[in-house]
């Protein structure tokens, strides 16, 4: 975030508080393998913090970053004007019919391996965004609330949060017309801060992030952010919350009338194309899935694919040849699974067992995904390396490779008004 020439990093308060007991902290700048840290005697803070309390907090910290450090990450990272968001509240105040994205990165999806003989600790980090609606909100002690909903069952979702905290909520202007095409009108407004997940029930949790009042307000009071002799536009957070009430009240108020479907807590943002496409392949006869994954792997160079399905193969659904260069050839067995859950690494490890001495390499297609662990498994040191394809990965391949999938393009066209009267 840059607030006034200063350069800071917006989480939640417990965040800093478990990490400030090491010396320096690391910073994720590139997609390839880098180190990047910060000592912890070098970052100024502040917060709001209240840890008797964690579902409700207040739970907010601004990390200020050193200045010489400054110019490093901006080689790779932008920063977020943080008074401009504040600024563009009045005229674009949250709305209930936008799509919502929490961001950040889960422990679930994330991979940490500790090499004490050396003094490293090697991360693999994927940030994630999860699109969902606002379920409630919540007004406490000055301080806003919005729950995102998350379903544990629906693919790509993890089964705990943890990790997602201090991530940020973003309001983005996606809407998808009668015919499921999905557009993107260019706004996306920063919101709030994620600090709290609540217990799974019934396949369901809420994400509980810090809204527009705490940040832009409270904290923002708190934090004496506003500097000496400037005026700014205060965020009148309880006519926020209003307005956000009385959309919610209209919407129901619409259906009760006859109107347009029903906004409940249980509703759920549009289906992609992804969720749409696996739908279909779940529910695919499983001998014509084989066929479908046979079939993918021809499309991406392999040769000699066959479908060899028996009784007490080990699970294993056929085999092919990937040819390298013209030159080195590996002979690769594949297994495929109609699964809408995560597959673990009992599964992984069953598929290794039934491929020794077989192939040199294995590869595992779920319509589902893979749990960390069974991730770790495939790629167990000393162990015959197994590729994992995911339900998202096979949708992408099959868009790639053309099967089953039409792409269509919308052309946007928008007069630039400012050009013509440059003229």
């Amino acid at each position: 975030m840059e607030i006034d020439n200063t350069y800071h990093v917006l989480t939640a308060a417990h965040v800093w508080h478990e990490a400030r007991g090491v010396d320096q902290i690391g910073l994720a700048l590139t997609t390839y393998p880098s180190a990047f840290a910060i000592p912890c005697d070098a970052i100024r803070v502040k917060s709001v913090w209240s840890h008797e309390n964690p579902e409700w907090g207040p739970d907010l910290a601004l990390l200020e970053l050193p200045r010489p450090l400054v110019s490093r990450i901006g080689a790779h990272k932008s920063f977020l004007n943080l008074r401009q968001q504040r600024s563009t509240l009045a005229t674009h105040p949250p709305a209930l019919g936008r799509c919502w994205a929490v961001t950040g990165m889960v422990g679930q999806f994330s991979e940490v391996q500790s090499r004490p003989q050396d003094g490293i600790i090697e991360a693999n980090i994927q940030a994630r965004a999860f699109f969902s609606l606002i379920q409630q909100t919540h007004l406490r002690e000055g301080y806003d609330y919005f729950d995102a909903g998350a379903k544990a069952n629906l693919m790509g979702v993890p089964s705990s949060f943890g990790g997602l905290s201090g991530g940020g909520l973003w309001e983005i202007g996606l809407s998808m017309t009668k015919s499921g095409a999905i557009s993107w009108d260019g706004q996306r407004h920063f919101r709030g801060v994620a600090f709290w997940q609540s217990r799974l029930s019934d396949g369901r949790r809420m994400i509980r992030c810090h809204g527009p009042q705490s940040v832009f307000e409270r904290a923002w009071d708190s934090w004496a952010l506003t500097p000496k002799g400037t005026q700014t536009e205060s965020v009148d957070g309880r006519q926020i919350a209003r307005e956000f009430a009385l959309q919610w009240q209209a919407a129901r108020a619409e259906t009760e009338a006859g109107g347009a479907p029903r906004v409940t807590d249980d509703a759920e943002p549009p289906a992609t194309w992804q969720d749409k496409l696996l739908s279909i392949l779940q529910a695919m006869d499983p001998t014509a899935f084989e066929r479908l994954c046979q079939r993918i792997l021809r499309e991406s160079g392999f040769i000699e694919v066959e479908v060899t399905k028996r009784s007490g193969d080990g699970g294993i659904d056929g085999h092919g040849t990937i040819r390298l260069g013209g030159l080195i050839s590996f002979n690769v067995l594949f297994q495929s699974k109609r699964y809408k859950g995560n597959i673990g690494p009992d599964t992984v490890r069953d598929f290794r067992g039934a491929m020794i001495g077989r192939a040199d390499k294995g590869l595992l297609i779920s319509t589902g995904g893979f749990t960390l662990e069974a991730r770790r498994e495939a790629t167990r040191d000393g162990a015959p390396p197994i590729d994992l394809i995911d339900g998202r990965l096979l949708a992408e391949k099959l868009k790639e490779l053309k099967l089953g999938v039409r792409t269509s393009v919308v052309e946007h066209v928008e007069p630039v008004e400012d050009w013509f009267r440059s003229i």
